[in-house]
């Protein structure tokens, strides 16, 4: 049978050379960075949890209190670990808060996401299916839009490829020693993962480990338990260090609230995907176009069982490893969007396998036409959109812009807690570089009064409302802003 040739890069013949191989990996990278740096400053990089990210990051170096985040001064944060959190808050500190400073560490978690992807795409195919692999990565509308924001799925997604990379290497490998190695490794970017979100990285050694056994690895399986010895020893310090710290408030918070009730759907914030299993699979179905066209003509292939020139026990664990995460998302209650960037590398490299191994000379006329051009009309693409006034994301709610500038116009006075949470007052803080002063208690009693001409900011949305001894000074949107008689 013959197939579309694919061992090497366009412009080459025989063994590519160093600079075909780095293109394997630049390609991929070019095109994600077209995708995601044209107005890079622009849209509102502090909506949903991005200024209370961003908040909670930059005061950790401002104040050299990395075990412990805090909220705000005095309130402990215990709903997350804290890589991301150094990571995104060095840039902040470095740079200064803004979107290029917010942005940027997403960014560069994306790109490495690539690179692991392509390497991991490398044991299952050729260099040029690698690349596709990448390209499709950085091309997926799910993944490339996440950089726009604060992203600790992003730099957990970076670790647990990083531990897919390793376990696939080891189901190809020949040697059962370096196999076994690489498996017991895998445990420390899970750990890594472990110190970005609660958990949830933990689900990957099973996953891992299905992967194998249906690879046919049944040796691998007990070095999945030097994995998870590894990735507890990575993760567990700083956890024993905050439960020797605080005790049972961070356990009953981090472990109570954070984990066991979202699990149970008692936390549930997303309502839009209660009750909706199929949610993932229906946010593939509108948007991982045009790849569910490869993913379909590769399942298609396969139970025909025309697929050939790749590995097919890697191939298989990239498969495994898709609908390991697909099932547990789908099972568990509180399902995102964002969640799904831990499948979506993984899941680039099933229709990128398709695409080389599809006898269709239209088709891999089009894919050698893409890979000769896209090297410049990609760039020339993102500056004419860079160049143009263009909307690429919302744009700041207004009523945050205009309180900062009448605060300024003011002569930038401190402004005290009314009636808003945290999760709103980081916005204050990541502007002025002070926090709303809180002067009631978590039972909402007043224990250290504002004096008379103080300021007091309200969100609409928050308790308590202004009481009828203040004026209100300034009203927009959802904000108030009133002064204490």
């Amino acid at each position: 049978m013959h197939h579309a040739p694919d061992a090497s890069l366009p412009g080459t013949s025989g063994s590519p050379g160093s600079w075909s191989r780095a293109r394997v990996y630049a390609l991929p990278l070019l095109l994600l960075l077209c995708m995601t740096l044209p107005h890079l400053d622009a849209g509102d990089w502090q909506r949903s949890d991005g200024a209370w990210y961003g908040a909670i990051s930059l005061q950790a170096w401002r104040t050299g209190e990395f075990v412990t985040l805090y909220a705000e001064p005095g309130a402990p944060y215990f709903n997350k670990p804290p890589l991301a959190f150094w990571i995104s808050g060095l840039f902040l500190h470095v740079l200064g808060p803004g979107p290029v400073a917010a942005r940027l560490p997403t960014i560069l978690a994306a790109a490495v996401c690539v690179v692991l992807t392509v390497s991991t795409a490398r044991i299952v195919m050729s260099g040029r299916g690698a690349m596709w692999a990448g390209i499709v990565l950085a091309l997926t509308y799910e993944f490339f839009r996440r950089t726009r924001e604060i992203s600790l799925d992003m730099w957990q997604a970076v670790f647990l490829i990083a531990s897919l990379r390793l376990v696939v290497g080891a189901i190809a490998s020949p040697a059962s020693r370096r196999a076994a190695l690489s498996v017991a490794l895998s445990g420390v970017p899970v750990g890594l993962a472990l110190m970005c979100k609660p958990l949830v990285g933990l689900a990957a050694i099973p996953i891992l480990a299905v992967a194998a056994a249906c690879a046919g690895r049944w040796r691998l399986l007990p070095w999945f338990l030097a994995s998870l010895a590894l990735a507890i020893s990575v993760a567990a310090p700083w956890h024993l260090a905050m439960h020797h710290l605080h005790g049972d408030a961070f356990t009953n918070q981090y472990f109570g609230r954070e984990i066991a009730e979202r699990a149970s759907g008692s936390d549930v914030v997303n309502s839009s995907a209660v009750g909706r299993w199929w949610f993932y699979l229906e946010k593939l179905a509108l948007h991982y176009w045009p790849w569910l066209v490869p993913l379909v003509g590769l399942a298609i292939m396969t139970i025909r069982r025309r697929v050939d020139a790749v590995n097919p026990q890697a191939l298989l664990a990239c498969a495994v490893w898709v609908c390991g995460w697909l099932a547990l998302l789908s099972i568990f209650p509180d399902r995102r969007d964002r969640y799904g960037l831990v499948f979506y590398p993984a899941l680039a490299v099933l229709p990128a396998a398709w695409l080389l191994r599809r006898e269709s000379r239209p088709l891999q006329r089009f894919l050698r036409a893409f890979e000769r051009h896209a090297p410049w009309v990609a760039p020339a693409a993102a500056i004419v959109l860079a160049v143009l006034p263009v909307s690429v994301q919302e744009k700041p709610d207004p009523q945050w812009p205009a309180l900062l500038a009448y605060l300024r116009e003011n002569g930038s006075p401190d402004v005290w807690q009314g009636g808003i949470i945290s999760h709103r007052g980081a916005r204050l803080y990541l502007d002025t570089g002070r926090w709303p002063i809180p002067f009631r208690n978590t039972q909402a009693n007043t224990i250290n009064a504002p004096p008379p001409g103080s300021l007091l900011l309200y969100h609409e949305h928050d308790a308590p409302a202004p009481g009828p001894d203040e004026t209100v000074v300034f009203r927009s949107g959802y904000l108030v802003l009133t002064r204490a008689r």
